[in-house]
C-alpha cells in the first residue's frame, strides 16, 4: 500500500511539474492537439532509372513532367511540456505527355524519339517523428527530433499508340534526425523551422527543411507562410530514383 501511495505521489508531482512547465510557454503553445493544412507550390526535380539497361532519365527535362501544386496535412499530439508526436502526409501527382524526347530506356522498354510518351508519378510522401524540446520558455522552444520518412510513388511510362508500358512501385523508408524550433516575436508572430535528415551512404538519403512565419489571429488559430524542401534518394542495384521538391507554402494552423 505504501509503495502504491509513493508511486501515486511521484506521478502527481511529475504531472504538476509538466503542467507548470507548459504554462511557461507562449499561450499558442498550450495545446493538446495541433492540426495544419498547407498549400505547397514546389519545383520538381527528379531522376529515375530502372534495370541494368535502363537510362538515367530526368523526368522534367526528358519526359516533360511539369511542376504541380499540392497540399500537406500535419498533426501533432503534445504528450507533455517537452514531448510531442507528429505525422504528416503530402499528396504527389505528376503527369507528363511528350513526343519530343531523347531515347528513354526504362526497365524492359525502349522509347525512341518521336514516340508519344506519357509519364505518371503518383503517390504520397509521409512523415512521422518524436520531438523532445530540451529548451522551453516564454519565447518558444528548441527541440531534437527523431523519426522516419516514406516516399510511396508509382512510376508509369506508357507509349499509348504502340500499346507498350513499363511501371515500378517505389517504397523508400529513411530514418531522420534533426532539430525543430519556434521563437515568438511579441504575442502574435512566431518563426518556426525544422531540419531533419540522414544519409545511408551509397544507398541514399532523406533530407527535409521547413521554415515558416505564423501570424496568430487568436491563441488557437494562426495563418502561416514559408518555404519547404524535400530530397529523397534511393539506389537499389541497377535501379535508382532521386526525388526533389522545393517551394513556397501558405496554410492555417489550428490548436486545441
Amino acid at each position: 500500500m505504501a509503495q502504491r501511495s509513493s508511486a501515486l505521489a511521484v506521478l502527481l508531482v511529475v504531472s504538476a511539474a509538466g503542467s507548470a512547465a507548459t504554462q511557461d510557454l507562449p499561450p499558442p503553445e498550450n495545446y493538446h492537439l495541433r492540426a495544419e493544412y498547407l498549400r505547397w507550390w514546389p519545383k520538381l526535380g527528379a531522376e529515375v532509372q530502372k534495370g541494368e539497361e535502363g537510362s538515367l532519365t530526368n523526368v522534367t527535362n526528358d519526359l516533360g513532367v511539369p511542376d504541380e501544386s499540392t497540399f500537406e496535412l500535419r498533426g501533432t499530439l503534445r504528450l507533455g511540456a517537452s514531448h510531442k508526436l507528429s505525422g504528416s502526409y503530402t499528396r504527389l501527382a505528376y503527369v507528363g505527355d511528350v513526343t519530343e524526347h531523347p531515347t528513354v530506356r526504362y526497365g524492359s522498354q525502349t522509347f525512341f524519339p518521336g514516340t508519344r510518351l506519357v509519364t505518371s508519378m503518383k503517390g504520397g510522401y509521409y512523415g512521422g517523428q518524436y520531438e523532445w524540446d530540451f529548451v522551453t520558455g516564454g519565447q518558444g522552444y528548441l527541440g531534437a527530433v527523431v523519426g522516419a520518412r516514406l516516399l510511396d510513388l508509382d512510376v508509369l511510362m506508357v507509349a499509348p499508340v504502340e500499346a507498350r508500358r513499363e511501371q515500378e512501385s517505389v517504397r523508400i523508408w529513411r530514418p531522420v534526425v534533426g532539430v525543430s524550433a519556434r521563437g515568438y516575436v511579441g504575442q502574435r508572430v512566431s518563426i518556426a523551422g525544422t531540419i531533419a535528415g540522414l544519409t545511408l551512404g551509397s544507398r541514399g538519403y532523406a533530407i527535409e527543411f521547413d521554415v515558416s512565419a505564423q501570424i496568430h489571429l487568436f491563441d488557437r488559430i494562426a495563418v502561416k507562410g514559408g518555404y519547404r524542401a524535400v530530397k529523397v534518394k534511393d539506389v537499389r542495384g541497377s535501379s535508382r530514383i532521386e526525388f526533389r521538391d522545393n517551394g513556397g507554402t501558405i496554410g492555417v494552423e489550428l490548436s486545441l
